[in-house]
């Protein structure tokens, strides 16, 4: 999804990431739904075990065998209830309003060892289980997100959250450290914990209470309130790289509602274990005689205060390779952050886009110390709808027991305005048909003035010179030369024979990337050649006219040609050279030297037109 920016939800990601389409509205509840489950050691099947008489049994030890030191598991789902992004100008607005729940549990490998083996093989040691813990959070989050274009290098976005939660279960591991003692194998505890919740199920009534006041109490009524931020930059290195990056879900929510907390006092304890007949006698309901013990061995205290939970934040980093229009390559970097651990992600991806109405995405990514995640995605367009699904392990998708990794999200939008190079690339094909030029360059035009009239030195104001078309160019045209140039200006000075070799120097290597207005690396030097002459001769003025072929829409030429007399400007002032003494402007196709009815003269017309005096 990240590099998907056909797709409008690509924002959800980065919110510097301007989808290419003018807007998008998402369906309600269908518009963007996401479902993952991970962790980085053991699979359902490492648990779950088929034997060859198609008989099955749980195989604990051989899911313990496959733990790490420190394990992470998560579960999250979100469904997007209500969506929608707009472009005006160079600013990309988004809302959205999406029902999340997530679930994150850290924890040692000696806790499953110590559940299934008991506390035998630790006879002596030390287990320290203070790194470990868990959140489970259902809330919804109503979002705004505003991007901008700083400059054509640097776009930035931010999504602000208000966060609206409902339920809330977690822990808050200060201290726990368990000792075996080797004589009696009695355990001596060092515990500081406290186990959160928040829910209606903490209530008297649990869920009943809102028969009668409405579930809209439950929906909107509640008072655990937060708020969050999504942070993004894009930054274009030049045409062909590019960098992203984004910082996700920093934000908080504050727990109010039918709160209730277990905490430990902060102490050593010892324990000397629970007889086993006792624990299979019991009939209480649930064990709770059994569990009432330790609860009274470990003085745990039953409290109702507020409490704060944060969210897991992500952060991405990614370069992105343009290959051409249709195709370009990616390498990101992901992590997770949850109590003090950090999840690492590595993924190397591909896109394509398949003519007008489908895109491609496949990648390769190292997830959970595992190499084996292949994903896809594509997103296809019919009309005003366009449909998306994408998975970071197609395998998972297929086979979620399987692997240990099992994600997939989809959706449904209206998608409206083309997207913005949309034209541009259809004016490319056409030169190309044509084979109008042999390089993916075009020159500029230089035309300096050809004999400059000495009285227009003592009479500047009665005598202005024009910049002048060759004869046969204007022969050619059919154009009356006084009509087809540029704005008659009047002469201030005169170039020398010396400083016209300098214009004439730019003319011949002065070059721009095709149908852009990005000046070529190799045209440099005889631009700085031109800057010195400006800084030398101060009283030497510039005027740089932008024309163009009359192939493609008047507005969309209008902006090409002021673009590349832009650029050559930025260049030169960026140098050092007063800006107020050049003059950019560009013409369009409006005054074509030769006919546009060919080939050559659809060439010729393609220029920069460059003047000092």
């Amino acid at each position: 999804m990240y590099n998907m920016n056909i797709v409008g939800e690509s924002i959800e990601v980065n919110p510097s990431l301007m989808p290419e389409y003018k807007g998008y509205f998402g369906l309600p509840g269908i518009s963007y739904n996401y479902f993952l489950f991970s962790n980085n050691s053991f699979t359902y099947r490492d648990f779950h075990q088929v034997r060859s008489d198609d008989s099955t049994e749980i195989n604990i030890d051989n899911a313990v065998s496959k733990l790490d030191n420190k394990n992470f598991l998560t579960t999250q789902a979100r469904i997007n209830l209500i969506g929608f992004g707009f472009h005006i100008n160079k600013n990309y607005f988004t809302g959205n309003i999406t029902e999340r729940v997530i679930f994150n549990f850290v924890f040692p490998k000696e806790l499953l060892e110590l559940l299934n083996q008991g506390n035998g093989p630790f006879i002596g040691q030390t287990l320290d289980f203070s790194n470990m813990g868990f959140d489970g959070t259902h809330f919804r989050e109503y979002t705004l997100g505003w991007a901008r274009e700083v400059n054509k290098k640097l776009t930035l976005g931010v999504r602000l959250k208000y966060l609206y939660g409902m339920e809330n279960y977690s822990s808050n591991v200060g201290d726990l450290t368990l000792t075996t003692d080797a004589n009696d194998y009695g355990l001596t505890t060092n515990t500081n914990i406290t186990i959160n919740s928040s829910t209606p199920s903490n209530h008297a009534d649990s869920y009943e209470q809102f028969d009668g006041l409405g579930w809209g109490t439950y929906i909107s009524s509640l008072n655990n309130k937060g708020f969050g931020g999504d942070f993004g930059a894009t930054y274009k290195l030049n045409d062909k790289w590019s960098i992203n990056a984004s910082v996700l879900d920093l934000g908080y929510i504050t727990w109010k509602n039918d709160v209730k907390n277990y905490v430990t006092n902060a102490g050593t304890y010892y324990f000397d274990g629970i007889d086993v007949s006792e624990f299979v006698s019991d009939s209480s309901e649930s064990g709770n005689g059994t569990l009432d013990s330790l609860s009274n061995t470990f003085e745990t205290v039953e409290t109702y205060n507020s409490y704060t939970t944060y969210l897991p934040t992500h952060a991405y980093l990614t370069t992105n390779y343009k290959i051409n229009d249709k195709s370009s390559a990616s390498a990101l970097l992901h992590a997770t952050f949850f109590k003090n651990t950090i999840q690492p992600t590595f993924t190397l991806g591909y896109n394509l886009k398949v003519g007008r109405h489908l895109s491609v995405a496949t990648n390769y990514s190292y997830i959970n110390q595992n190499f084996n995640n292949i994903g896809l995605g594509l997103a296809i367009n019919a009309g005003p709808v366009q449909y998306f699904a994408t998975t970071d392990n197609i395998i998972g998708a297929l086979d979620p027991l399987s692997n240990n990794t099992a994600h997939v999200h989809f959706g449904l939008n209206l998608i409206f305005g083309k997207p913005k190079k949309e034209k541009v690339i259809k004016q490319e094909k056409a030169i190309k048909k044509e084979k109008i030029a042999e390089k993916p360059v075009e020159k500029a035009v230089v035309k300096p003035v050809e004999k400059p009239v000495e009285k227009a030195v003592v009479k500047p104001v009665e005598k202005p010179v024009e910049k002048v078309i060759p004869k046969q160019d204007a022969n050619k045209a059919g154009i009356a030369k006084e009509k087809s140039a540029a704005p008659i200006r009047p002469v201030v000075n005169i170039p020398t024979k010396e400083d016209m070799q300098i214009i004439l120097k730019v003319f011949n290597n002065l070059e721009f990337e095709n149908g852009k207005s990005v000046i070529t690396v190799s045209s440099y030097p005889s631009l700085d050649e031109l800057v010195n002459l400006m800084k030398k001769k101060t009283g030497y003025i510039l005027f740089i006219d932008g024309h163009t072929d009359n192939v493609g829409s008047a507005e969309s030429n209008l902006k090409l040609s002021q673009d590349r007399a832009d650029s050559v400007k930025k260049y030169i002032t960026e140098k050092g050279v007063d800006g107020k003494r050049i003059t950019a402007m560009g013409f369009g196709m409006s005054r074509p030297v030769l006919p546009n009815s060919t080939p050559e003269g659809r060439k010729k017309n393609r220029r920069v037109e460059l003047q000092i005096q």
